[in-house]
């Protein structure tokens, strides 16, 4: 292991099924060896074409890898996804945060990041 960095001997991605992060190598592999951009677009739609779940979980790992246009494409897909509905029904298919921040904590947040949308 190297000393100027504890995880030199592999990437330590948080809690990642090894389906999701095959898809996320798939979608790398195909994007560096392609270069036909109609191709590459068409495979993307049907790359992206998965449940909410599979969907969320590939969110993020492009996150955490910083795989940019992988983020992108699954972040528009979401968007397709939410279109239309009901706050209710975008946290039954996402998910939400699992307890509301009181007044107070929510203004302590906006405090200590006031870039933030709260």
């Amino acid at each position: 292991m190297s000393k100027y960095n504890k995880h030199a001997n592999g990437i330590p991605p948080p809690n990642v099924k090894k389906e999701i992060f095959a898809k996320a190598l798939e979608y790398s592999i195909k994007h560096s060896t392609c270069s036909d951009e109609d191709e590459i677009k068409k495979w993307d739609a049907e790359f992206i074409k998965v449940d909410e779940a599979t969907l969320f979980d590939l969110s993020l790992v492009a996150y955490y890898l910083r795989i940019k246009n992988l983020h992108d494409l699954i972040i528009d897909a979401m968007t397709d996804v939410a279109k239309g509905k009901l706050q209710e029904e975008i946290s039954r298919i996402f998910g939400s945060c699992e307890e509301e921040l009181t007044p107070e904590e929510e203004f302590e947040q906006h405090k200590a990041n006031p870039w933030g949308l709260y």
